[in-house]
């Protein structure tokens, strides 16, 4: 496979890797655009969305005593 000029056993052999690794970069590179594919999210989703907190952050402005 020839992408960006160079042959995968040229950079296997430039690099000392194996042609598993060059591969799996290419597809990482092709389909996000980095090396590195995304973590994946794990847990459960917040609840408090930034719009809720800034919204309660100015409520306790207001009154200091709540908590």
């Amino acid at each position: 496979m020839i992408y960006g000029g160079f042959k995968d056993r040229t950079i296997v052999e430039t690099v000392s890797c194996s042609r598993r690794a060059v591969a799996y970069i290419r597809t990482n590179l092709k389909c996000y655009g980095t090396t590195q594919a995304p973590r994946p999210r794990v847990g459960r989703p917040r609840i408090v969305t930034p719009p809720m907190r800034e919204a309660l952050l100015e409520y306790l402005v207001e009154k200091p005593d709540l908590y």
